[in-house]
């Protein structure tokens, strides 16, 4: 049996003008071409996205301080700290003969210090249209503004860590006055006068690093569990070490060749060091 080619028909569109030129006025979705009632069968064919986008956020807060959490609703955290301390000192002033009745007598130095502790509070709210729409689409508000209220307390937590809040007077990482502020060496190449990583060799650059984990070293009496294990340094530099060759003929960039290996990057803003 056979078939005849019939050709092909438009049926047109009931009520209001669209644009001419093929089946474009069939797809339009104008003013016109919703009221020409197709505007339903063009929602249908569209494919929808179910991911919602958040925004892009990096927080850090976590990995540079040690957080414990309960403790109820306390307005002061306190930590305890001892010094130890002799007469006369722990040196040949220890030593003793028989008939001596001068015994050194060691002593304690108890200290308490107290921490600013603070409330956060934030609230979300639903309306009840809203919810009534959520139902009907299938997204839940309510889980969409749990994530806002945890970026807004991550985001709080973040500036409290680094920079704290000068309204109550508390300060964090970076600009606690309790930190030593100590000066690079100001000798670059060619004997230039500078203090910048682009201004100075490779081997400068690597001494000013060892330097400052020596100094905090030395600060804490060198003490081993108070070497210096985080150095925290703007993108820009941290991007000069980790891409600069040693040399021209050298494979290994600066980051990578400093006597006190780097062991592990975290992140751009972090080095972390450990012993080689």
């Amino acid at each position: 049996m056979a078939f005849q080619n019939v050709g092909t028909f438009d049926l047109g569109t009931v009520g209001g003008q669209a644009p001419q030129g093929g089946n474009a006025r069939n797809f339009s979705m104008d003013a016109a071409g919703i009221a020409s009632g197709q505007a339903f069968l063009t929602s249908e064919l569209e494919k929808r996205d179910m991911m919602v986008r958040t925004p892009l956020t990096s927080f850090t807060y976590t990995r540079d301080i040690p957080i414990r959490v309960g403790g109820g609703w306390a307005e002061f955290v306190s930590a305890m700290q001892v010094g130890y301390g002799i007469t006369g000192g722990s040196g040949d002033n220890l030593m003793h003969a028989g008939g001596s009745d001068g015994i050194p007598m060691v002593q304690a130095d108890f200290g308490k210090g107290l921490y600013k502790t603070h409330m956060v509070a934030a609230g979300t709210r639903v309306m009840w249209i809203d919810m009534q729409r959520g139902n009907m689409t299938g997204r839940n508000l309510d889980s969409l503004l749990r994530d806002g209220l945890r970026m807004t307390y991550d985001k709080h937590m973040e500036e409290n860590t680094y920079t704290g809040f000068s309204r109550y007077g508390t300060t964090g990482l970076l600009n606690n006055p309790d930190a030593v502020v100590t000066n690079a060496s100001d000798v670059g190449t060619a004997g230039s006068t500078t203090t910048t990583f682009k201004s100075k060799t490779p081997d400068q650059i690597l001494a000013d690093i060892n330097m400052a984990i020596l100094t905090a070293w030395e600060a804490a009496e060198y003490d081993r569990d108070a070497v210096s294990n985080h150095i925290v340094m703007p993108y820009e530099q941290f991007n000069y070490l980790a891409t600069t060759r040693v040399s021209d003929l050298a494979e290994k960039t600066i980051r990578v060749y400093s006597p006190i290996c780097i062991c592990q990057i975290l992140r751009p803003i972090r080095i972390h060091f450990a012993k080689c």
